[in-house]
């Protein structure tokens, strides 16, 4: 895919889930969520929701109230709308990627999976049951995607204290596959007992 065509895809995508107009507001949702989408390309390595919204005012060149910025940010909607685009980006990228069997084979392998984690937040009463990093409840969920597919191949819930490392598919499932994991997975991880 050419860098115009994946432009021209999530152009589609976002017109497609996000409306143009709102007689109720002067920034529509389009404008809101792509520039609140472009905030995060920029070189900053923190954000506030503050320095979010000034980002905005400052693309935008419309003024926005605290109590209206953080209005639109915790509401519904916004949630929905960047859900529907990423379900549908997610369906198109699949449907693009045609792996034959040739490029299997020509790897030497029969599939690729990806392993990685997930924390979610819970309830302070959780902690107990669930204690999480920095004195927070969470659970964790490790999980192994089949990457051509797009399915589930494997997942564990933990406490979300719980390292990267101490949570793995079984190796000899994972026997002809190649399988993509980030570096936390390699701290410790001497139970693992690769097998080469």
């Amino acid at each position: 895919m050419t860098e115009n065509s994946i432009l021209d895809v999530l152009k589609q995508c976002f017109e497609k889930f996000i409306p143009a107009e709102d007689a109720r507001t002067t920034i529509t949702p389009l404008e809101f969520t792509i520039t609140l989408v472009f905030c995060y390309f920029g070189d900053s390595k923190t954000f506030s929701l503050e320095s979010i919204r000034r980002f905005m005012i400052g693309r935008l060149n419309q003024s926005i109230s605290r109590g209206a910025f953080w209005e639109r940010m915790a509401g519904n909607r916004l949630k929905q709308n960047l859900q529907s685009v990423i379900a549908e980006l997610m369906g198109r990228l699949a449907a693009s990627v045609q792996v034959s069997e040739t490029i299997l084979k020509q790897l030497g392998v029969n599939a690729i999976e990806v392993v990685d984690s997930s924390s979610i937040t819970l309830l302070p009463g959780a902690k107990n049951a669930f204690p999480g990093t920095r004195t927070k409840a969470s659970i964790k969920w490790h999980a192994s995607f089949d990457i051509l597919t797009g399915l589930l191949v494997w997942f564990q819930l933990t406490p979300g204290k719980r390292h990267d490392s101490k949570c793995f598919p079984e190796i000899t499932s994972l026997k002809g596959k190649l399988v993509i994991f980030d570096l936390g997975y390699w701290a410790g991880q001497t139970h693992l007992n690769f097998p080469f």
